[in-house]
């Protein structure tokens, strides 16, 4: 457990943290309230003169929380949303970013650091990463599956790894609503994974007295907004009628969309062609009020007039998703 008592202060530092490295705050409470061993990632902005003093601060922070750092002695760009990762001294003119490592233990933070760079170098490496990050065993196996050995052009694999979890599953439940809003550090199996369900929920719980608009923002979100969703840089909220009959037939008469697309900051190398097409769908989204999804195509419209209609390469991507309606159930306390 953290050393502060005053939960305030915790997510305070907590959100601090994030700040300087771009880290996850959500997969940082996971650590400090154990209830995962431990974090890292490699995107954390762009190694630059302020990155030392940045890094003293990062150990301050850690140490005040409990926690230990490490970092690389290298940086690495991130090209793409094909996960193509590319390591570059520390010395080289070229941007790059260091991979981070944080948990309980200083062992595990430099394990974290030296995992993640073996991954990324490595698929074979994957499973023992999401071993030392407390990933569920069943979300483990679907990593291996991602990795996709055998070259089947149907697995997105790690390009998507959302839309092969949608392939999986027979329903969404709210907490794993990913393409919302994600909550996990890891890839569920289906999104109707139980251990990844769970980690959602002790999520939540520690930080329902501590953040209550956080949490209450959240899973309004979850539960009630649907999305147009390409991958995690790229997606828009959606509220309204929504009509579903599976998966790849889909409309929602919406309004006040809530656009997230950010492929053009969030790669150091984009495909214009494709960045061309989000703008557009982007300018088309905020003039119509009705979206129709098909295996085949999506239409943007305006009251029956339509704005757009775009031809897809693939029946998931896009995919217009909402979470499945859901008995409710208590929640438990957080940590004390």
């Amino acid at each position: 457990m953290a050393k502060l008592a005053d939960k305030a202060d915790i997510y305070g530092k907590v959100q601090e943290i994030g700040r300087l490295f771009y880290l996850s705050s959500i997969e940082l409470f996971g650590v400090v309230f154990d209830i995962k061993p431990a974090m890292a990632e490699a995107n954390t902005g762009v190694y630059d003169a302020s990155t030392p003093d940045r890094l003293k601060r990062l150990g301050e922070l850690c140490s005040d929380l409990g926690l230990k750092m490490a970092f690389s002695r290298r940086k690495y760009i991130i090209n793409s949303p094909r996960g193509i990762f590319q390591e570059i001294g520390l010395d080289d003119p070229r941007e790059g970013n260091l991979i981070i490592g944080i948990a309980k233990d200083q062992k595990v933070a430099l394990s974290a650091v030296a995992h993640y760079h073996w991954k990324m170098l490595h698929s074979r490496y994957g499973r023992s990463f999401g071993k030392l990050m407390g990933y569920p065993d069943c979300c483990l196996d679907f990593g291996d599956y991602l990795n996709n050995n055998d070259g089947n052009q149907d697995n997105f694999g790690f390009r998507n790894p959302a839309v092969e979890s949608l392939k999986r599953s027979k329903k969404i439940a709210w907490q794993l609503n990913v393409f919302v809003l994600s909550l996990i550090p890891h890839f569920p199996c289906s999104l109707d994974c139980r251990p990844s369900r769970k980690y959602v929920d002790d999520i939540l719980g520690a930080l329902r007295d501590t953040a209550p608009g956080f949490v209450f923002e959240a899973e309004d979100k979850l539960k009630n907004c649907a999305a147009l969703y390409w991958s995690c840089a790229d997606r828009i909220l959606l509220r309204g009628s929504f009509k579903n009959n599976d998966f790849l037939d889909a409309e929602i008469d919406y309004h006040q969309p809530e656009i997230q697309m950010v492929s053009d900051t969030f790669y150091q190398q984009n495909d214009d062609s494709y960045l061309k097409e989000l703008r557009e769908i982007r300018e088309k989204i905020g003039k119509g009020n009705r979206l129709l999804m098909t295996p085949e195509y999506f239409e943007i419209s305006n009251d029956g007039k339509s704005l757009l209609k775009e031809k897809k390469n693939h029946p998931y991507v896009p995919v217009l998703i909402k979470s499945s309606p859901v008995k409710e159930s208590r929640h438990k306390n957080g940590p004390k």
